[in-house]
C-alpha cells in the first residue's frame, strides 16, 4: 500500500491516500497543522475523497482503480484548439476545426493591416504560446512541436541563423532582420522553416472533439 502524500499549488493543497478513511485522517491532520501555524483552513472548500475529484487549476486527474489518467477541462481544451489554429492560420494552415473568424484573438493583427507573408504578430503569438505551454504540462507529446513557435518569436534577436537558432559563430552585436535598437521585439517576427511542420503536428494532436485522458506513467523508485 502506498503512503499518503500532499500536492500543493500556490495556496491550495490536495491529499492523496490509498483509502477513503486515510484520506479523511490526512485531511484532518493537515487542517490541524495549518491552524497551528496560524493559516486559515477553508473547510467549506473541501471535497469528498474520490478517484474522480474534478478539475484542479484547469487540470483533471482520475482513476478507475487500475489506471490513473490526466487531462484538462473541456473549456481549456477548446481554448487550446482555438489558439493553435489562430497561429496556424497566420501561415495559411487550417483544418475542419478552424473557425471562420477568430474574433478578438485576431483583432490586433487585423488592426495593423493584416499579417504580412512569412510573419507572425508577436504580441498575440506570445500570449498564445504561454497558454500552450500550460496545457502541454498535461499533454507532454505537444512539447517538441512548440519549438518552431519559440524560434519564430525569437528570430529577431541578436546572433540568430536562418532557422532561428542562436549562432555562436556570428559576430557579436549582429541582429536579426527585425531587430530594433531599443532591444524590444518588433510587432512582426519572421517565421522559421520548421514552424509549418510543427503546427501541422499540433493541429493533428488537437483534432479531438473532447480533451483526451492520457494514462499517467508511474515514476520509477
Amino acid at each position: 500500500m502506498v503512503a499518503s502524500d500532499v500536492a500543493q499549488y500556490v495556496d491550495d493543497v490536495r491529499i492523496m491516500s490509498p483509502t477513503e478513511e486515510l484520506a479523511w485522517l490526512c485531511s484532518s491532520k493537515m487542517a490541524k497543522a495549518l491552524a497551528f501555524l496560524g493559516l486559515q483552513d477553508a473547510a467549506w472548500k473541501r471535497r469528498m475523497p474520490s478517484q474522480t475529484p474534478g478539475a484542479w487549476a484547469g487540470a483533471t486527474v482520475s482513476s478507475d482503480g487500475t489506471i490513473v489518467r490526466k487531462g484538462v477541462m473541456k473549456e481549456r481544451w477548446e481554448k487550446l484548439k482555438l489558439k493553435v489554429r489562430w497561429i496556424a492560420s497566420e501561415i495559411g494552415l487550417s483544418d475542419e476545426f478552424t473557425p471562420i473568424s477568430f474574433g478578438v484573438l485576431a483583432k490586433a493583427s487585423i488592426d495593423e493591416g493584416g499579417t504580412p507573408e512569412g510573419k507572425l504578430y508577436f504580441k498575440t503569438t506570445e500570449s498564445c504560446v504561454g497558454f500552450l505551454v500550460y496545457v502541454a504540462m498535461r499533454y507532454t507529446s505537444m512539447v517538441p512541436y512548440l519549438k518552431g513557435i519559440y524560434l519564430s518569436l525569437n528570430s529577431w534577436r541578436q546572433g540568430r541563423d536562418d532557422y532561428g537558432w542562436a549562432d555562436q559563430k556570428r559576430k557579436r552585436g549582429s541582429q536579426g532582420g527585425n531587430a530594433r535598437p531599443d532591444g524590444n521585439p518588433p510587432k512582426w517576427v519572421d517565421t522559421v522553416p520548421r514552424l509549418k511542420s510543427d503546427l501541422e503536428a499540433l493541429l493533428e494532436l488537437t483534432c479531438f472533439e473532447d480533451p483526451p485522458r492520457i494514462p499517467v506513467r508511474p515514476t520509477s523508485s
